[in-house]
């Protein structure tokens, strides 16, 4: 590297010529540099306080630190649903059975965290195996040069790893995260290239003519990593961006530190919900290897953030009537042209039902929501007893103090909820039909245990629709006199 002197008086001519042909500007910092993780979360290392049994799917975390194995995490407060852990022996590299395994959810009690069903744990894990779970992301530092980076210069990029405190030689590069510190996990000077890349917003963007990756060598407790430039010079006063890893497969993106930890130097245990912050140098230098600008940038990682609602199951149930003269149910149904216009809770004919065997209709509209996984189903049932029909009169005679409930032509609906033709009017009664039904018609259960359903779904629904019928009949021996009843409808959600 060149080295810059100071001319004193007293040096001889000759000397005071010969430097000043080779005088030189000391190193700047950038105009401007900032570094983005594109995953800001910290990593997680906790400690399994209890054994896990074959087969087992919950684990708890110790929740005290041991300074030995270095379990920054003594919680679960940066755990969540959808998370994948994996339990590591202690000193060793890789996953107890080389195995993730999904979270499911966490107690309240901030320690017990459970598998999903059916992810369990083969052979059981030992008491004091670690708990983690990795957060990896692209590095992508962005700089604007105070001088020109010439091709066959470099940019080079120092970042931390902790190598003390329980965090032995090579751990730094093994894919398990560690406290006040990056893991490397597979990114290496053989892949290093593929999985980095330079951009400018404003000029060509240099190409990377070869990279190294050294780990503690150079600079203690650093990964540095070297970038030969090529193509292109990289320009004074221009925005440039190194980005660092692959955008998918997360096994050659850096993995983010777990939580600081006293034992590796830092200044107490993390503190849930205040970034942990660490510094990321940038230097570039020329040809020659002369330093040209150099800056510490500084760049936080958090815990994450659970943002959760719970969506209460809602259902919704309208009932409304229908105006005269509107065919409401199937169309090829001669009677389908309402009689009398009808209300949400009044379903009357009036006096327009004057003629004996012939058929009247009257009908309403049923509207549900639901947001129940297995939709809905509305049943209905008529009041009265099993001797009275659902239109009586109590102070009629035996023989004319109901008009009966439809057995639809032949009998074909003596049973109620199942469905016939009702197309000759001498066979009188009440019955009731829907829309989606190809004019066929049913009588009315009597009675709560005799109800049945007249409109279902099998799935979540939104102002869905359907209008009911009600189909009457009656015989030239019917008493004269007010009938009614009472129908009930019950809309249920299902699971």
């Amino acid at each position: 590297m060149k080295k810059c002197y100071s001319l004193k008086v007293l040096l001889f001519l000759l000397v005071i010529l010969f430097l000043s042909t080779n005088s030189c500007s000391a190193a700047t910092n950038f105009r401007s540099g900032w570094v983005t993780l594109k995953n800001g979360r910290l990593s997680i290392r906790g400690k399994l306080n209890s054994s896990i049994s074959s087969g087992g799917t919950q684990g708890v975390f110790k929740n005290t630190s041991d300074t030995a194995q270095i379990n920054s995490d003594v919680d679960t407060k940066n755990l969540f649903p959808y998370d994948e852990v994996c339990f590591n022996n202690p000193w060793s590299n890789g996953c107890v059975n080389s195995t993730t395994y999904t979270v499911n959810n966490k107690l309240s009690d901030n320690i017990t965290f459970n598998l999903a069903t059916g992810d369990t744990v083969p052979g059981g894990v030992l008491a004091g195996n670690m708990i983690i779970a990795s957060q990896s992301g692209q590095v992508i530092l962005s700089f604007v040069p105070n001088n020109i980076v010439p091709i066959g210069g470099r940019v080079r990029i120092l970042m931390p790893y902790a190598s003390t405190g329980g965090i032995t030689s090579g751990t730094a590069s093994d894919g398990i995260p560690d406290p006040d510190g990056f893991d490397s996990s597979k990114l290496t000077t053989a892949n290093l290239n593929t999985y980095s890349s330079f951009s400018s917003s404003t000029t060509a963007a240099p190409s990377i003519t070869s990279a190294n990756l050294d780990v503690g060598g150079t600079n203690t407790n650093k990964f540095t990593l070297d970038y030969v430039v090529g193509t292109v010079a990289l320009a004074v006063g221009q925005s440039y961006s190194l980005s660092i890893g692959s955008t998918g497969t997360t096994v050659y993106q850096f993995i983010n530190p777990a939580p600081a930890n006293l034992a590796v130097g830092g200044t107490g245990l993390h503190t849930r919900g205040v970034a942990d912050s660490y510094s990321i140098a940038v230097e570039t230098y020329d040809g020659s290897a002369v330093l040209l600008d150099s800056s510490s940038l500084k760049v936080v990682a958090n815990d994450g953030v659970q943002v959760s609602v719970t969506v209460p199951l809602f259902l919704n149930y309208t009932i409304a009537g229908i105006t005269t003269g509107t065919a409401p149910c199937y169309s090829g149904d001669a009677g389908t042209t309402m009689l009398n216009t009808t209300t949400a809770t009044d379903a009357s004919y009036g006096t327009g039902a004057n003629t004996s065997n012939t058929f009247y209709i009257i009908g309403q509209t049923h509207t549900v929501s639901t947001n129940a996984s297995g939709g809905y189903t509305i049943n209905v049932y008529a009041s009265g007893d099993t001797t009275n029909g659902v239109l009586y009169d109590g102070a009629g005679s035996a023989s004319t103090d109901y008009i009966p409930h439809t057995s639809c032509d032949a009998s074909g609906c003596a049973t109620p909820g199942t469905f016939a033709a009702w197309a000759t009017a001498t066979n009188n009664g009440f019955g009731i039909s829907t829309q989606e039904r190809a004019n066929i018609w049913t009588r009315f259960g009597v009675g709560q245990s005799a109800s049945f359903a007249i409109k279902t779904n099998a799935a979540a629904a939104s102002n869905e629709s359907t209008n009911t019928c009600y189909k009457l009949s009656f015989a030239g021996t019917q008493g004269a006199g007010y009938y009614s009843g009472t129908l009930t409808y019950i809309a249920t959600p299902r699971f």
